[in-house]
C-alpha cells in the first residue's frame, strides 16, 4: 500500500503526538510519500522546523 501524507497530517502528528508511521506500517504501508506541494506549504508555516525534525526522528526510530 502506498500512502501520501499531506500538510494537515504532518501538523497533526506533531500537535497531537500521534504515531502515524507505526500505524501505517501495521496496516501494510510500504511506501510513504510527501508531495512537493506539501513541502512548499511547510516552508510558510512557523512550526515547519519542528514538524520536519519530528518526522525525521519518527522515520529514524521506526526505520520506515
Amino acid at each position: 500500500m502506498n500512502v501520501i501524507i499531506d500538510t494537515n497530517m504532518l501538523m497533526a502528528i506533531v500537535q497531537f503526538k500521534i504515531d502515524v508511521l507505526s500505524e501505517l506500517k501495521r496496516l501494510g504501508a510500504r511506501n510513504i510519500y510527501i508531495i512537493d506541494g506539501t513541502l512548499e506549504e511547510l516552508k510558510n508555516i512557523n512550526e515547519s522546523k519542528i514538524i520536519i525534525n519530528t518526522l525525521n526522528n519518527l522515520i529514524n526510530e521506526k526505520e520506515i
